[in-house]
């Protein structure tokens, strides 16, 4: 499907903020860079993105904070209105400038998506420019029980342009998430309240990529010491 809107500023000037989508932020301080931090300290800063969060891709808003937690900076652009599809922008258009802005002043990122599976699709995709980053959540996934593969057509996310690569960095990851593995991790995955309530998949899910974050950011402290 083609998306309406090419850029940030063509949705905007046809929807509006707190009406039809709405922005949620959180810049935990030692994970953001900025004017004075050590080189240990920009090295693990990262950010977790939900570009097409709350009814858009269904499942990425709660998955996104999770992963956050309180460890890691987070992004995320939620559609709320009852058309939420018209609301995606592809990630080398979005532009979104409180987004951008975050985006550029961290290390690394890992944006989050879901996508509609074909029998032969795993259940995750991995993608970006943050190889290292990309084969530990890869392996960390697939030890916990998901199916996962590294992608390099559709869902492989090594332009540039991406915004999980619109970092100091220039790299990140993007995670895609079928929709048959969404609705596993929710007792009903049809409404925003019906999320609230997670299974012990979704618990699963969230644990082995925040462990892989956890681990990586120790693992480059102790390349900058």
């Amino acid at each position: 499907m083609t998306d309406r809107f090419q850029n940030y500023r063509e949705l905007q000037g046809a929807n509006l903020e707190g009406i039809d989508y709405r922005i949620e932020t959180a810049i935990r301080s030692r994970n953001h860079e900025s004017i004075g931090q050590s080189a240990l300290e920009r090295a693990k800063s990262i950010i977790i993105l939900g570009v097409h969060a709350g009814g858009i891709e269904p499942g990425t808003s709660e998955l996104a904070r999770s992963i956050a937690g309180e460890d890691f900076s987070l992004y995320l652009f939620e559609g709320i209105t009852g058309n939420n599809k018209v609301l995606h922008i592809t990630s080398t258009h979005f532009d979104e400038p409180r987004c951008t802005e975050l985006v550029k002043n961290h290390h690394s990122s890992v944006s989050l998506h879901g996508f509609i599976e074909s029998p032969s699709d795993p259940c995750v995709y991995v993608g970006g420019k943050d190889i290292g980053l990309k084969q530990q959540i890869l392996s960390n996934l697939m030890n916990n029980g998901f199916s996962t593969e590294i992608n390099t057509g559709k869902y492989a996310a090594t332009a540039a342009g991406n915004i999980c690569n619109r970092t100091s960095s220039g790299q990140g990851v993007q995670i895609e998430i079928a929709k048959g593995l969404r609705t596993q991790f929710f007792e009903d995955y049809s409404s925003r309240r019906g999320r609230e309530n997670t299974t012990a998949s979704f618990e699963s899910f969230v644990k082995a990529i925040r462990n892989t974050l956890l681990n990586d950011s120790l693992g480059r402290q102790d390349h900058y010491r």
